[in-house]
């Protein structure tokens, strides 16, 4: 204890705390010192440190407070304090930030994986219906709004599947109607006497029955039950090209792509052949090669017509349209062969373009993925 303090610096928040414990009359002051407030020097000049044992010292730190006790002369006194040493805040490690931010995505990332599954099953079965009719019922299961999405769609599915087997079903009826009258009209007109008109109304009458068949022939290709299968597709493509070539066509199978795909493989060989026909028939020579890129598989088939101009070619999958030389009377058709096609490719998952090759004749282009 001291009369008057030794130098120290005034610490304001510890001498507020001891005017509210002691009161303003006390009027205290306090703050820290040097250590030889507290400890006198050793002979050598050196402040004594504390032995806590094992070699290890505590060096205190000396804080002096000086206050007049009840209208008393004023007192110092000086104490040894250990030094406060405030924890490194959590908040502010590096490491810890990193494994809180961490643990936050993965959990954000697997609480939004779980609530999109149900709209993702969606997803997957819209595509999956756009590529297939007859693809499977979507899994209805979920919170109770996706729940009502997904059978809502189910039920949409359903009713369009039916629609069109309808319209196959009635199409159909109306084909079969019509074949016999066409046929009993065919054999009168036999009994026309003027050559030139018989033969341009048995043309007229056989016009009209490959209308009606071709029109058939669409309507099922947009609804088909036939399974999936594995198929070679060099094996496919070299037997057709080789069938048209037994039937006196020039058509040749030029590379093959050494690769199998699963597919409808009757519905992918009618498409087939409706291009090599559509080729033979306006390019007389056709080409067929097969080579992959990237995950598509490319199933080219080529002529050496007069090629198209381009919008010819953006048109030319749609009912009824033809372009080029298939408008002259030479060739005669009724423009649905490329519609079948891409509606039979559609049905194995694949799609078909046409381009015009850089030297000549056009390019019919088949792209199946590789699955």
């Amino acid at each position: 204890m001291h009369a008057s303090p030794p130098p120290f610096r005034r610490n304001p928040a510890l001498e507020a705390q001891l005017i509210e414990a002691m009161g303003k009359d006390s009027k205290p002051m306090a703050g820290p010192a040097a250590r030889s407030a507290c400890l006198p020097p050793d002979a050598d000049g050196r402040v004594t440190t504390t032995n806590i044992g094992n070699g290890f010292e505590l060096v205190l730190d000396c804080w002096v407070v000086s206050v007049v006790p009840q209208g008393d002369v004023r007192r110092a006194f000086a104490m040894f304090q250990p030094p406060v040493i405030m924890p490194v805040g959590s908040s502010s490690n590096p490491i810890y930030l990193f494994v809180l931010l961490a643990s936050s995505a993965l959990l954000s990332i697997l609480v939004t994986r779980f609530i999109t599954l149900p709209l993702r099953r969606l997803s997957d079965a819209a595509t999956a219906f756009a590529a297939s009719l007859d693809a499977p019922a979507a899994d209805a299961h979920g919170p109770t709004e996706v729940k009502a999405a997904l059978s809502t769609f189910n039920i949409m599915q359903a009713r369009v599947r039916a629609g069109l087997r309808d319209r196959t079903q009635l199409l159909a009826a109306i084909s079969h109607d019509l074949q016999t009258p066409l046929t009993r009209l065919r054999l009168r007109l036999e009994n026309v006497e003027d050559e030139t008109l018989r033969d341009r109304l048995v043309a007229d009458v056989n016009a009209t029955q490959v209308l009606v068949r071709q029109g058939l022939e669409l309507a099922r290709s947009q609804e088909t039950t036939e399974p999936w299968s594995v198929v070679d597709i060099d094996s496919l493509v070299e037997s057709l090209a080789e069938d048209a070539a037994e039937f006196g066509a020039d058509v040749r199978f030029t590379a093959g792509c050494g690769s199998s795909v699963k597919v409808r493989p009757t519905g992918l060989a009618r498409a087939l052949n409706n291009l090599i026909d559509n080729g033979v028939k306006y390019g007389e020579r056709v080409e067929i090669s097969c080579q992959i890129e990237k995950d598509q598989i490319l199933i080219r088939v080529r002529d050496h017509g007069p090629g198209l101009s381009d919008p010819d070619i953006n048109r030319l999958f749609e009912p009824f349209i033809r372009g080029g030389a298939a408008t002259t009377s030479a060739y005669r058709g009724t423009g649905i062969g490329l519609t079948i096609a891409r509606a039979l490719l559609e049905g194995s998952g694949a799609s078909v373009r046409l381009l015009n090759h850089p030297t000549g004749g056009l390019v019919a282009e088949v792209s199946l993925p590789r699955r």
